[in-house]
């Protein structure tokens, strides 16, 4: 009996035992609940939200809206945006772009993170183009280069104005921003979970035997952002000062008719289609000529070629652009869908594909995780 016990314990499996208790306590522990994101994209003619639940590897998206932006009346705006979402949530993912904001790249000797914080300061006459005293600044690490013995870090620097001005419209709402993003970086956010899942900024992974880089060019009102990403990670991000507004103007001009009716006529022309694509070819050759000096840039800089380029944002629906921008720059181009790797209700799928592209940048918002 003895020599039978001493053989049962020395078969006895510790691994298999521990493993089997820690799935009980795990049974008999609450259920984590899942999170749900609030993305909010404050932009200079609409505002647009969207609500996300997260849960492990899987997104799925709870309910959008898009309200038109009263410049008299910002903080009204918002909370009608965000009171169509029905949502008790008091917190939201919020960016900015624009004029004062920098995005830089940056070779640095290897180091921790609190390391290149602390060098940043003195590191930023060279990449900043700001006082060091006007602006808040963050980086990340993005991939470690062991052959140069250095790693990549991603640099953003924004006026402290913006950033306060953009807090003052969530103040008499009483929300709190968990994290203040850059528009670019919240569609690189975005084109990552789309094109290079599960690689990304998150993990700071490159297959170096494959090599691929995709652009992204979200069509603002007032300004595009341009992203550049090379295996999940933002090589060149950059702001062109041409936005949907300039299309707007110059179609109202050559139309005699008002900023409202030359919007409707750049997405869904009823007449005179010659007359409008006329009027807007000097502003899309200029928006072209600009993307097209970034892409030489990154090329030459790379070696590598842009293989896509995805468009966005509410620019983007005018009639054909994809054609004209694929023709002048000889580059596949395809029309962004930010919730394809979303569940989504049917409730609200029909309307969402029609107005999609204008959520992209508050979709990257609420799939960013602190």
């Amino acid at each position: 009996m003895k020599d039978l016990f001493k053989n049962k314990i020395g078969n006895f499996n510790h691994q298999e035992f521990i493993q089997v208790n820690l799935d009980r306590l795990k049974a008999l522990l609450p259920k984590e609940k899942p999170s749900i994101n609030i993305g909010l994209d404050i932009g200079s003619s609409s505002v647009k939200a969207v609500a996300i639940k997260l849960e492990k590897d899987k997104a799925e998206l709870i309910n959008y809206s898009i309200k038109p932006f009263d410049r008299d009346y910002i903080s009204d705006s918002i909370n009608k945006t965000l009171k169509d979402l029905n949502i008790e949530n008091k917190t939201v993912n919020i960016s900015i772009g624009g004029q004062g904001v920098v995005t830089r790249s940056v070779k640095f000797p290897r180091m921790s993170l609190s390391e290149v914080k602390n060098a940043i300061g003195f590191e930023s006459e060279k990449h900043i183009p700001f006082p060091l005293n006007e602006v808040y600044m963050d980086c990340f690490i993005m991939r470690q280069l062991p052959e140069e013995n250095k790693m990549l870090v991603l640099v953003a620097a924004a006026k402290k104005e913006l950033i306060q001005h953009r807090l003052a419209y969530l103040k008499p709402l009483s929300l709190t921003a968990n994290f203040i993003d850059v528009d670019s970086l919240a569609l690189v956010n975005l084109i990552n979970r789309i094109e290079f899942k599960p690689q990304g900024l998150s993990t700071g992974v490159q297959n170096a035997e494959q090599k691929k880089a995709v652009a992204l060019l979200n069509l603002g009102a007032t300004f595009t952002s341009l992203c550049i990403v090379e295996n999940g990670i933002p090589k060149f991000v950059r702001d062109i000062f041409i936005g949907g507004n300039d299309l707007t103007k110059r179609i109202s001009n050559i139309l005699g008719t008002g900023l409202a009716e030359a919007d409707k006529a750049k997405c869904s022309p009823q007449e005179g289609w010659d007359k409008i694509s006329a009027a807007c070819e000097s502003v899309l050759n200029n928006l072209i000529n600009e993307t097209r000096l970034s892409f030489d840039y990154f090329e030459s800089d790379s070696g590598i070629n842009i293989s896509c380029l995805y468009l966005s944002g509410g620019g983007s629906y005018l009639r054909g652009i994809d054609e004209i921008i694929k023709t002048n720059l000889n580059v596949e181009v395809k029309y962004l869908n930010p919730a394809a790797d979303l569940k989504v209700s049917e409730s609200f799928a029909g309307g969402l594909e029609t107005e999609a592209r204008k959520l992209s940048i508050a979709i990257g918002l609420a799939l960013r995780i602190k």
